[in-house]
């Protein structure tokens, strides 16, 4: 005849994984309170001594890092944004401002994009943002 195991647990498996926490934090502190060794408190609860001690290391590092607070969220966009423009004449080769005309947008001091001629202003912005984007 073939003998059957089974397993049993620290108690009802809890509903919430708040209830989960508490019951583990319970049978964490009676293992404590016990005066046994993990290996024989889980063999006489019938808890597997790798779940006991997955639950102590993890309720014990979870107490040492305080609660868990989430990153506060950016607000969201409220529309477009305006930054300060200084428009100034472009001088062509003799000195006086050329017909084509000529638009210089300064990104950073390194950075510079001089677009010369008509061009579509809704490309211009996607490029701008592009470049603007921190890298990768």
């Amino acid at each position: 005849m073939a003998k059957t195991r089974t397993r049993a647990t620290a108690g009802p498996r809890a509903s919430s994984p708040t209830a989960r926490w508490a019951q583990w934090r319970a049978v964490v502190a009676a293992c404590e309170r016990s005066g046994l060794s993990q290996a024989e408190f889980s063999r006489r609860r019938g808890i597997r001594p790798g779940t006991l001690a997955f639950w102590k290391y993890t309720l014990k590092h979870a107490a040492a890092a305080g609660p868990r607070r989430a990153a506060p969220k950016p607000p969201p966009p409220t529309g477009p944004a305006f930054l300060p423009v200084r428009v100034v004449p472009t001088l062509g080769p003799s000195g006086p401002p050329t017909e084509a005309g000529l638009i210089e947008i300064v990104l950073a001091p390194a950075r510079v994009v001089r677009v010369r001629g008509r061009v579509d202003l809704a490309w211009l912005g996607q490029l701008v943002r592009a470049l603007e984007r921190p890298p990768c």
